[in-house]
């Protein structure tokens, strides 16, 4: 200062205070001089700048903090003057984005984004610089906080644009007033990528939940859903906007309902135990309601969803359409009750058909003994009265073993074509005798029914059957209707209702007011009854289910308490000609004349057949063995007028034997017999056309008959 007379200032000077401490001067000093310029001194000015120069270490401190922030921050931090010129950015650009702080001030905003958002950046930063402007103006308050976030694409030095997250707000002046544009930017590339995966796996799985075949529900604990898949539309017609008012206690029949309730109790108790293990997943089935008023069974498989705090907050299901699997096992099911019917039935039909040939045979000899005793003694001889009650009960058993026959499907017929109504009609006096005072028997006939084509006789049956039943049914005495009608089956309707085929049928319905529906599930069985012991076989409406399926029919049955019971029985009807029936002559003479070979291997039916005939006026050739009657056969010097042969005999059956005699005499005529013919001369009971055949057991009278008939006609042709 002396040297060069400039004012000195002289800084961090420290100074030892009384107090012990330390105090930072600042001085300054000045060279005085006298009034003819010479130096005489100095003077000086002292300020205490302890406290300054703490609060500027304290700055220096926090600047460089600042400063190691923003050098070492992964965000961009930035400023932009109001032209969209970058003032100053923080060395992380680099590691964003590969370009300087400096080479970045120096580029214009628009050769780092694209064209359409460099234009987004100016309206949205004009906006919010226009609001301020307009609170401001307005004299609102203005939060210097606020700040705006939003999502662009920048470039980085390669060339590639990636995403980034940006929030602004304004750096201000003492005054308050905005003059630049402070930024923050964060790259959310990896983010972006996150979101976008998560999109595609949102997207993959709403295709998946969209298009597959169950369906899948959340639910609350009221059972009130939360989310249905759209495939729930397939399986009960029920769109998503119409299900979204109804619980699932209202989309299930009361069976599953009740069902569903009682699980969901059972589950949330058990749960609310705190047991250490949970309550698993479950599985049932259940029915619900479909869209066009029916039902469809699901398969659910459910279990609960939880919060952090592995409370239940509600359940989540799949469901899967099982009504065509529950519609096969049902079939299957059915099928094997079929198989294990026809079993039985084949059982029974054996049984039948083996009681039926031995049975009928020693019935023939009671019946044949019976009349030829009958006829030798006079019409006033005591014994006739016990005769008469043989020849009932003859009868009655051979009825027995018919029926036997007819509910195995194993009863011979020789179908015509008939009018229903008809046959109806002719049956009314003994059905009317049968049935008794107390039934009171109407009918209601189509006059325009088609025909059926069916051997007369089981329509008999039929009747018989039905009326006794209705009879037994109404001990009080009651209605009966028979109501014939015609009726067309479509492809639709067999698919409803069980053995229907396409087609046109005549319906037989039969009612009466008396029948218990709780017996209804056993009715067709063989020998159930409900009738106490001795007054009834268990065999009535067996062999009406039997005659049915034997002639391609449906029977069903209705009952409803205080209304009855209804059978209506479906036969297929047919375009054939009527059969005209030839009424027979009354005074018809039962003796006959001719040589007639008799050919049986049972020596009892042999012997009472051989005494009939020649009763009858016939003289009789006899074989006991095939063998012998083609040995009789083949003697042309023998006349034979007619061959009688048993159906089933030994070593050759009777149809075996017709053939071999039709080729040694052409025009030798036949009549079978038989208790059971099984199969040889008929195929499912359907004796075969041009065959003559009596059943056994016979009485004088149906033998002198068939006998006539069968010398009457033409001799029957070999099989081919």
């Amino acid at each position: 200062v002396y040297r060069t007379g400039e004012t000195k200032k002289i800084i961090h000077h420290t100074v030892l205070t009384k107090d012990g401490s330390i105090r930072h001067i600042e001085r300054s000093i000045v060279l005085m001089r006298s009034a003819t310029g010479e130096p005489i001194g100095f003077s000086g000015i002292g300020r205490d700048v302890t406290q300054r120069l703490e609060v500027e270490r304290i700055i220096q401190k926090n600047e460089r903090h600042l400063r190691l922030i923003t050098d070492n921050i992964r965000d961009i931090i930035w400023t932009m003057d109001f032209n969209l010129r970058f003032t100053y950015l923080s060395p992380s650009v680099l590691h964003i984005t590969g370009f300087t702080p400096e080479q970045v001030m120096k580029m214009p905003l628009t050769s780092l984004l694209p064209p359409d958002t460099h234009r987004m950046v100016e309206q949205m930063l004009a906006e919010k610089l226009g609001e301020e402007l307009s609170k401001e103006a307005r004299g609102e308050a203005i939060d210097n906080q606020e700040t705006v976030t939003f999502e662009l694409q920048i470039m980085r030095k390669t060339g590639e644009y990636f995403w980034v997250e940006n929030r602004i707000s304004f750096n201000r002046d003492e005054n308050g007033k905005p003059f630049e544009i402070l930024g923050i930017t964060r790259d959310i590339s990896e983010r972006k990528k996150a979101e976008e995966a998560l999109r595609e796996s949102e997207k993959r799985y709403r295709m998946i939940v969209e298009n597959m075949s169950d369906s899948i529900a959340t639910l609350d604990l009221n059972l009130q859903y939360t989310y249905q898949s759209p495939s729930i539309q397939r399986i009960t017609g029920y769109s998503l906007e119409e299900l979204k008012n109804l619980t699932a206690r209202e989309r299930l029949t009361p069976e599953s309902r009740a069902m569903v309730e009682k699980m969901l109790a059972k589950a949330l108790n058990y749960d609310s135990q705190n047991r250490p293990r949970r309550f698993g997943t479950q599985t049932i089935e259940v029915e619900a309601y479909h869209k066009n008023g029916g039902t469809v069974w699901l398969e659910i498989t459910a279990n609960f969803t939880r919060d952090e705090n592995d409370r239940v907050t509600g359940i989540l299901m799949t469901g899967k359409d099982i009504s065509e699997r529950r519609k096969t096992a049902q079939e299957k099911d059915k099928l094997e009750k079929q198989l294990v019917q026809a079993q039985k039935m084949e059982t029974i039909g054996r049984l039948a058909g083996g009681i039926a040939h031995d049975f009928n045979n020693m019935l023939s000899v009671i019946l044949g003994y019976a009349d030829l005793a009958k006829l030798r003694l006079s019409d006033d001889h005591p014994v006739l009265n016990d005769i008469a009650e043989i020849k009932k009960a003859a009868i009655r058993s051979r009825d027995i073993t018919n029926q036997l026959l007819a509910f195995s499907r194993k009863q011979i017929i020789s179908p015509k074509v008939i009018d229903l109504n008809e046959l109806i009609t002719n049956s009314q006096k003994a059905l009317i005798s049968l049935i008794g005072e107390d039934v009171h028997l109407t009918y209601h006939l189509d006059e325009n029914l088609r025909r059926i084509r069916i051997d007369p006789s089981q329509i008999e049956q039929i009747l018989i059957n039905l009326a006794v039943n209705a009879r037994d049914a109404m001990p009080g005495g009651g209605m009966l209707t028979i109501t014939t009608t015609n009726i067309r089956v479509d492809d639709f309707y067999c698919t409803k209702h069980e053995g229907f085929t396409p087609g046109y049928y005549v319906c037989l319905s039969v009612s009466d007011n008396g029948m218990d529906k709780e017996i209804l599930q056993n009715i067709f069985e063989p020998f159930f009854t409900n009738k106490e012991t001795g007054k009834g076989t268990g065999l009535g409406l067996a062999t009406v289910y039997g005659i049915i399926k034997q002639n391609d029919g449906v029977i069903n049955v209705y009952s409803e308490p205080a209304y009855g019971t209804t059978f209506n029985i479906y036969l297929p009807s047919t375009t054939m000609e009527k059969n005209v029936q030839e009424e027979p002559d009354k005074q018809q003479v039962l003796t006959g004349k001719g040589n007639i070979m008799l050919v049986e291997d049972d020596p009892m039916v042999l012997k009472i057949t051989e005494g009939m005939l020649e009763y009858l006026g016939y003289d009789v050739i006899i074989a006991n063995t095939p063998m012998e009657a083609i040995a009789i056969c083949e003697n042309p010097a023998i006349s034979i007028d007619l061959v009688i042969s048993d159906v089933v005999m030994p070593v050759m059956s009777g149809k075996e034997l017709r053939n071999k005699l039709v080729g040694i005499r052409p025009d030798i005529k036949v009549l079978f017999m038989s208790g059971y013919p099984a199969n040889i001369i008929a195929h499912h009971g359907v004796l075969e056309e041009g065959v003559q055949f009596i059943e056994k057991p016979f009485t004088l009278e149906s033998l002198a008959g068939k006998v006539a008939e069968a010398t009457a006609t033409g001799g029957p042709s070999q099989d081919r």
